[in-house]
């Protein structure tokens, strides 16, 4: 009997941190979206705009993830940051 290993099972690698990707809930041409957008351009960081008002259910999937349909909504690591005020304190955190 062959045994699988934790990768083989499904189960992520030790040795990989787990960090979700940054996303940002916005919408392009907003000035709170792009102020949050220039924040983020500065820091250097990849991360993917995503337009809730681009699909029919675009704001319910915000809220779900986020518990607010008002962008912008930066998420990092499962946090989100909401508004420009809360965008700018992770940045003064960092």
């Amino acid at each position: 009997m062959s045994r699988l290993s934790s990768e083989e099972k499904g189960y992520p690698s030790k040795t990989l941190a787990l960090i979700m990707p940054v996303k940002l809930f916005g919408v392009r041409g907003e000035p709170t979206t792009e102020q949050v957008v220039n924040l983020i351009e500065q820091a250097e960081m990849d991360y993917e705009l995503i337009e809730p008002d681009e699909t029919m259910f675009g704001y319910e999937v915000m809220r779900a993830v986020t518990g607010t349909k008002r962008p912008p909504v930066l998420t990092v690591n499962g946090r989100a940051y909401r508004g420009l005020e809360g965008v700018q304190q992770f940045f003064a955190s960092r």
